[in-house]
């Protein structure tokens, strides 16, 4: 809350009880035809609040805009105070989301809806009005950026008209929130319809083409593509060739499993796997030259990879980290062609130790261990994983600050660009688990630190106990003394179980050679499935 001798801060009058618990008891006097009134109203005060919030967000961002093209050179060109300008709009959208927990999608939209055009005039008037809904403008927004700007007051018109027949017209009846919200959809569709050419309406959808995947709780997932319609019906059609093909030849999989297959097939290795049935062909290749293999990185704790505890992994997918059950990061933990490596944490922060390097560049085990280490973006807010961040020296390297893991943290590149243009400010603690205190230009302070690797659910002693008496004995048992040849990875099998085996016995050597006080349940191991289409090789422990 602003202050208040400032006459436009806005403070709720204090006998609606803003942060208190809400009871039914206050509502026990009032009819039901009262109680649906106060629903009304409500909503309509909740589009006045977002109108409000539109302002504000589009305040704060025009002066910091202003105050970014102030501050460069007087004979700056028009592509620098654009990207100044794009800048400082991009810094008020994450303080804004740091301060309030709302997505940047939101905070962006607010911004957009706040400039002084033709175009969001209409819109803010109808949400400050309690005509439109923030879901509602969000609609808007995203369907009618093909709408000249001219013709908005219109379309706004259409979609916001009473909506009842005339046998049952209400006087009182305005539209606005009161159209179903189906009726809503279906009358903004046709309005951006008639007010646009199907031309315009092509290149803005793709404009937007996009690749995104999600898991499910099930431990399955979902691939969604999209792009120019030909090119859409080409790619399924090509795929549902090929999977009609198989079928006839013999496949035994469904047509609805080999359109999967095929699928990703194609996506990770750039043909068919070599699991066909005898007599099936897939003499077809999509791309030319050699390809790199695919690879997942997955990361769990060495308690839940060897069944002790069913802590989920995570694994990076469309730039985000997702959680998928211990179940199934086992299963791909043990699949022919995994690759382990194990990550050493100090038991009492869950952290690792330093490494420094001289020169410049963060590059190959430094950079790795700086991955490990950090696993998210350390700019506050933010998820990304560390491996799709820079890895940015925290005191510059022209300012004597050195190429050490003590120095070096991951920073998602919008995160740095505010760093690098002195947007915002950081201050790193020397510790190479040092915490990192970001101070943006409103002068709010936010820290993050390094991820935490220890379990955050431990097992109980006793379960810890029998886990090290399970692995001294199991690597007495697998261990060879006759046999300390790696190259003996290279061998086919005929399936995973003798891939598993190795790799746990490899595991159990190295955890229970260490002996530790306690079995510390914070270890982790990370492992990449590559799925190469070469000769399958066990699971192997990398250091």
């Amino acid at each position: 809350m602003c202050p208040a001798s400032s006459p436009a801060a806005l403070i709720a009058p204090a006998e609606w009880g803003v942060g208190e618990p809400v009871t039914t008891a206050v509502f026990a006097l009032l009819s039901d035809d009262e109680l649906l009134g106060e629903v009304e109203t409500i909503e309509r005060i909740t589009a006045w609040l977002a109108a409000r919030s539109v302002s504000v967000v589009g305040e704060l961002s025009r002066r910091r805009e202003r105050d970014a093209v102030a501050a460069l050179d007087g004979d700056a060109s028009p592509r620098a105070q654009s990207l100044a300008r794009v800048g400082a709009r991009e810094a008020v959208v994450d303080e804004v989301v740091l301060a309030t927990g709302l997505g940047q999608r939101a905070v962006q939209t607010r911004i957009d809806l706040a400039r002084k055009d033709e175009r969001h005039r209409w819109t803010r008037e109808a949400l400050a009005a309690g005509r439109l809904s923030w879901s509602r403008v969000l609609q808007v927004h995203d369907k009618t950026s093909a709408v000249d700007p001219h013709r908005m007051r219109g379309v706004l018109e259409q979609v916001l008209a009473p909506w009842q027949a005339p046998a049952d017209d209400d006087p009182g009846d305005d539209g606005g929130l009161a159209v179903p919200q189906g009726v809503f959809s279906w009358r903004l569709g046709r309005a951006v319809a008639a007010a646009t050419t199907s031309k315009q309406r092509h290149r803005e959808a793709i404009d937007r083409r996009d690749l995104w995947a999600a898991i499910t709780p099930d431990a399955d997932g979902n691939l969604t593509v999209t792009g120019d319609a030909a090119r859409i019906a080409a790619a399924t059609g090509r795929v549902e060739t090929i999977a009609r093909r198989l079928r006839k030849e013999g496949d035994s999989r469904s047509l609805a499993h080999l359109r999967s297959d095929i699928a990703l097939d194609l996506l990770q290795h750039g043909q068919l796997a070599d699991s066909l049935p005898e007599g099936a062909t897939a003499a077809y290749a999509t791309f030319a030259g050699e390809l790199p293999p695919a690879r997942v990185d997955v990361t769990i704790s060495a308690a839940s990879l060897l069944g002790v505890s069913n802590e989920p992994g995570a694994i990076v997918l469309s730039g985000r980290e997702t959680h998928l059950p211990a179940r199934m990061v086992r299963d791909i933990a043990y699949r022919a062609g995994s690759t382990w490596r194990r990550i050493v944490t100090d038991p009492a922060t869950g952290y690792m130790a330093d490494v420094t390097r001289q020169g410049y560049a963060i590059t190959g085990e430094l950079r790795e261990r700086v991955f490990a280490r950090d696993r998210h973006s350390r700019v506050p807010g933010s998820t990304r994983p560390a491996a799709l961040c820079d890895t940015d020296h925290d005191i510059d390297y022209a300012d004597g600050g050195p190429t050490s893991e003590s120095n070096a943290s991951s920073k998602h590149r919008r995160g740095h660009n505010h760093k690098t243009h002195k947007r915002w400010t950081s201050r790193r603690e020397p510790e190479v688990h040092g915490s990192i205190t970001w101070t943006t230009g409103t002068g709010r302070n936010y820290t993050t630190t390094p991820f935490d690797h220890r379990d955050p659910t431990p097992t109980r002693d006793e379960n810890w106990r029998a886990l090290r008496a399970y692995l001294a004995s199991r690597a007495m048992e697998n261990a060879d003394p006759d046999d300390d040849d790696d190259d003996d990875y290279g061998s086919d099998v005929d399936d995973g179980k003798e891939a598993a085996a190795a790799a746990t016995t490899t595991l159990l050597l190295a955890l229970a050679g260490h002996r530790p006080r306690r079995f510390p349940s914070h270890s982790r191991c990370g492992f990449a499935d590559a799925g190469a289409t070469g000769p399958r090789r066990r699971p192997r422990l990398r250091p």
